[in-house]
């Protein structure tokens, strides 16, 4: 428990990783706030410059032809550029954060927001990242575990390297990545003890060592990083707390491809230094119910905002979060 609070800092901008993509995302934004696509207009620059696709085309397919809710290699790129397009959207509407964090790779967008990165460096690692993933990385899984880590570590002790923790979701929620075989008899011994598991629809194995072969290329891709102190605090998933922006070089970000992402730690730094609103940035929540989780295992009430929802117009669920932001709405509580 939390026995002293701090002074509150609002709000802190929440960035998600893959698993919030769906058809038909961004729409209703791209066509109707100028503000939402010409940061979106630069973001597609950067990517056809980089991978040589458009991400506004992309967004405006026909469902049979649509790539950006099942192709890992289009993914990350288009969550990028449309976070970013939803931050320059809240800077409009006279929402700005005090703080930033990311899970995995939702961090290229905080540091971007925090102007850590530029805009050029941002995409150059989610570019890399989305070259690499049809890698070795492939032929890996992910699962959902309804579990604690420490828990959850005592099932995968004599499959390690092939299966580890991928990520630290909350206090009751642990992620695994690794050899799919291998997450397979993990999921079935814990099913068959009556633990809840959920596989991901991903075909990598991002947090462990399966991603290993491609770290000299991307090292070399990226070793030219340079980044910036920045203008806004920044929290990272790598270390679960505070970070400095000089520290978002290539180290960092390998960290992220490879690493354990600690999120629940991320979300009690976060309350520990005086957060209590999040804004969850990216298409549709993923987050905000471990945010919850975390926030209240620790003791502390937190207010979590959506920008966007699955299955709603975007346009809707956006102008609703900025009503509630500035007083008038509903918000998850």
């Amino acid at each position: 428990m939390i026995s002293e609070i701090p002074p509150v800092k609002q709000p802190v901008f929440l960035f998600s990783t893959q698993g919030s993509e769906w058809f038909g995302m961004g729409r209703a934004l791209l066509t109707r706030e100028p503000v939402f696509r010409e940061t979106l207009e630069r973001c597609d620059s950067e990517i056809q410059s980089q991978l040589g696709w458009s991400v506004i085309a992309e967004l405006l397919r026909d469902e049979a032809q649509y790539r950006l809710h099942q192709d890992g290699a289009f993914i990350q790129p288009a969550l990028t550029a449309l976070q970013l397009a939803l931050v320059s959207l809240l800077s409009a509407r006279d929402v700005r954060p005090a703080g930033v964090a990311g899970l995995s790779m939702g961090e290229v967008a905080a540091a971007r927001t925090a102007a850590i990165l530029n805009l050029q460096d941002a995409f150059r690692i989610v570019c890399c990242q989305a070259r690499l993933v049809r890698s070795p990385v492939e032929g890996g899984s992910m699962a959902v575990v309804n579990l604690t880590a420490d828990k959850t570590a005592d099932f995968i002790d004599k499959l390690a390297p092939l299966v580890s923790i991928a990520v630290e979701l909350d206090p009751t929620t642990t992620v695994l990545a690794g050899d799919t075989k291998a997450i397979g008899s993990v999921i079935q011994t814990m099913e068959s003890q009556g633990i809840r598991c959920t596989v991901l629809p991903l075909a990598d194995a991002f947090h462990s060592r399966r991603v290993d072969p491609v770290k000299e290329e991307f090292f070399t891709t990226l070793s030219s990083l340079k980044p910036e102190s920045g203008e806004l605090p920044i929290y990272s998933s790598v270390t679960g707390d505070r970070q400095d922006g000089n520290s978002f070089g290539v180290d960092h970000w390998w960290a992220i491809m490879s690493g354990r992402a600690r999120f629940a730690s991320l979300v009690k730094s976060l309350c520990r230094d005086g957060y209590r609103t999040f804004i969850e940035i990216g298409p549709h929540p993923v987050l905000a119910d471990s945010i919850q989780r975390t926030a209240q295992y620790i003791g502390v009430h937190v207010s979590v905002f959506l920008l966007m929802q699955r299955g709603e117009t975007d346009t809707a669920t956006f102008n609703r979060a900025v009503s509630a932001l500035t007083g008038n709405g509903r918000v998850l509580q």
